[in-house]
């Protein structure tokens, strides 16, 4: 997960996991900061449930 690539040029999205806790973020917009996501494992592992769910 720590190596996903953005599809824009405002930077790079970083992900890091500190054993109990997914923090995720994302750059938006042109030099207007990022988004900051942070999830707990079983958070984390229910999302990913949930769009793998969706996505068919």
């Amino acid at each position: 997960m720590g190596a996903l690539k953005p599809r824009t040029t405002q930077g790079e999205t970083e992900v890091e996991w500190d054993g109990k806790a997914c923090t995720v973020r994302i750059p938006v917009g042109d030099n207007e900061g990022r988004l900051v996501i942070a999830l707990s494992g079983e958070e984390a592992r229910e999302l990913g449930a949930l769009l793998t769910a969706s996505t068919g």
